[in-house]
């Protein structure tokens, strides 16, 4: 008996996990005893993985609820064989937000067109699933009689745009084939090859002729395949391949901003190519210079903005926003949580007026491009913060100039072309649209996701997300355990009851953390600021300012009432100044002022 207890004891001490482990630690275990002699190719392809060496198994990436639609009992365990995006975005939400906003997510869409239906006829079942499903994706359909559910028609497949029967697009073995994962596979052009080859689009042996695919072919020992970030000019430096240009690091930030922007379905060629032969040259000429300087290392981090090279606004947008229903006013409530255990809310409330200055209707913030109007302006930085001066159009005819008397008397020849000021030059991030950290939680504890009832979430989650991290993988750990670890020795009780809720909204900042902050490029909070308004840049206040001067010594308005009525600002009530007034109160005069011009404005 005493043998007996001493085993027990010595096994309890050595292996601690025997004590504690759950249900789905053992079944995983059984998932890896099983496999590796029933299937040791997979099981070493798993053993050598990043999954392997982070202690995700089987069990992790191929558990299922009861109630979804290709979960099976298997050994005792619900299980899916199919592995979507959604799966995946359990661990990696940032990549399948990338994924579901990719074309290559869409390419299962083919599916529907007449092409396939050409291909379904010409070539039959058989064709479509070898020539065409292989890589576009396949419709994934149910079976109930399958043993696992899905139908044989449509499973196995990996194309990459495959519908998914959670609802889910796209397949991510595609590029990182199963079960290793590789990091270093979907960087290679082999990769692409699968799909992007033959002779309808022969990009692949395009590639491997080019002095490109040479010099990759030449040089791949060196690639540095398998590091972590990988950007060139600073990770490799060797050849370009194709994810260098399509899927690159150097460019990440921006694709990332765009798909959570307003114009995540406007397709980038819209805004960045123009119409016509020119347009198409000019292009091309402007990638391969951007092949050159990645491939060299030519580029800031990090990007800077093109300002100099981004084409007309009346050529973009103005083809969806018309200057001509730039009408009435908006109002617009932007809700500031405080610090404190509560986040308590205060208000600020303005009556946006933006009207174009039509005949016959009120003006505005777009009175600057109205048809009638022109401004001109001429600046003397790159970033167009430094205005030397400005003209605006007068109804007589002619030009009246506003000349900077800070730099009226600095010498000429540092200053950069005059420019005609359209709607760039206010929305100067109308598309890759980076936060401001505490805007971002505000905006977010505003609309739900984030909730106030979790205790300082405002202070500690900005906290969080605003710390110096090497690098994104340590980011998003050390965001989660900075909250776990203050919720756990702060409020014990409350942590231990809500530990889902506290997941929650890891989960949340781990995403503003992720769309905002790109260590690799050395994008930081404040990279890009906003022109709009006058909270994160100089933004209306570049011309708006007292020492912007005419001829007389009078300057442009910098009225805060000349583009919107203020209702509130920073107040409890986000109607305050429209309430009745107290003459004894000493914001009075103020209060007095604001509610007479709103009311004249209206």
């Amino acid at each position: 008996m005493k043998c007996f207890i001493s085993l027990l004891g010595y096994c309890l001490l050595c292996f601690p996990s025997l004590l504690f482990a759950g249900d789905e630690e053992i079944t995983a275990g059984k998932c890896i005893t099983c496999h590796k002699e029933m299937t040791p190719g997979l099981y070493k392809q798993w053993l050598n993985s990043s999954h392997a060496a982070h202690n995700i198994t089987c069990y992790d990436c191929h558990n299922a609820k009861k109630n979804e639609p290709d979960a099976f009992i298997h050994e005792g365990a619900y299980i899916s064989t199919l592995v979507t995006p959604k799966d995946c975005g359990e661990c990696h939400p940032g990549e399948m937000k990338e994924v579901d906003a990719s074309y290559h997510a869409t390419a299962g869409l083919i599916l529907e067109s007449n092409d396939a239906y050409l291909g379904h006829v010409a070539g039959g079942l058989p064709a479509v699933i070898a020539g065409c499903e292989s890589c576009h994706g396949a419709n994934v359909r149910i079976d109930p009689k399958s043993p696992n559910k899905l139908a044989i028609e449509s499973w196995p497949n990996s194309g990459i745009g495959r519908i998914n029967p959670d609802g889910s697009k796209g397949s991510c073995s595609a590029c990182h084939t199963r079960h290793s994962f590789s990091k270093a596979q979907a960087r290679q052009p082999e990769t692409c090859g699968k799909c992007h080859l033959g002779p309808d689009h022969p990009q692949k042996e395009i590639f491997e002729e080019s002095k490109h695919g040479i010099a990759y072919y030449t040089n791949i020992e060196a690639m540095n395949l398998n590091a972590g970030r990988w950007v060139v000019g600073q990770d490799y430096f060797e050849a370009p391949t194709c994810a260098t240009c399509h899927m690159s690091a150097t460019m990440n930030p921006e694709w990332v901003a765009y798909q959570a922007s307003p114009h995540a379905r406007v397709k980038c060629v819209e805004c960045h190519v123009g119409e016509g032969m020119g347009a198409l040259i000019d292009a091309k000429i402007n990638g391969a210079w951007q092949i050159i300087s990645l491939t060299f290392s030519l580029y800031e981090n990090p990007i800077p903005t093109p300002v100099q090279n981004l084409r007309p606004a009346r050529e973009t947008c103005e083809k969806c926003h018309w200057p001509d229903e730039f009408l009435g006013n908006h109002l617009k409530i932007i809700t500031h949580y405080g610090f404190d255990e509560a986040s308590t809310p205060k208000y600020t409330t303005l009556n946006l007026k933006i009207g174009s200055g039509q005949e016959g209707l009120a003006s505005g913030i777009h009175w600057h491009i109205a048809a009638k109007n022109q401004v001109h302006y001429l600046h003397s930085d790159e970033k167009r913060y430094k205005i030397k001066w400005v003209e605006v159009r007068q109804a007589e005819g002619g030009f009246k100039r506003y000349n900077n008397r800070r730099m009226h008397h600095q010498e000429s020849g540092d200053e950069f072309s005059i420019r005609v000021l359209d709607c760039i030059d206010c929305h100067n991030r109308a598309t890759h649209i980076y936060e401001n950290p505490e805007y971002a939680i505000d905006y977010r504890i505003d609309r739900g996701i984030l909730k106030r009832n979790i205790p300082f979430i405002k202070r500690e989650g900005l906290a969080a997300i605003t710390k110096n991290y090497p690098d994104k993988a340590r980011g998003r750990k050390m965001i989660r355990i900075r909250l776990e670890n203050f919720y756990r020795d702060n409020y014990p009780q409350f942590s231990g009851s809500n530990s889902a809720r506290i997941d929650s909204v890891i989960e949340v900042l781990q995403e503003i953390y992720h769309r905002n902050i790109h260590p690799g490029m050395e994008i930081e909070w404040g990279s890009y600021p906003n022109h709009i308004g006058h909270r994160s840049s100089p933004g209306c206040f570049r011309c708006h300012n007292p020492d912007m001067v005419d001829e007389a010594g009078n300057s442009i308005s910098n009225d805060c009432t000349l583009c919107h009525s203020i209702l509130a600002f920073d107040s409890d009530e986000p109607f305050k100044h429209l309430l009745p007034l107290n003459e004894k109160e000493s914001e009075y005069p103020m209060r007095k002022y604001l509610k007479e011009e709103f009311t004249k404005n209206y």
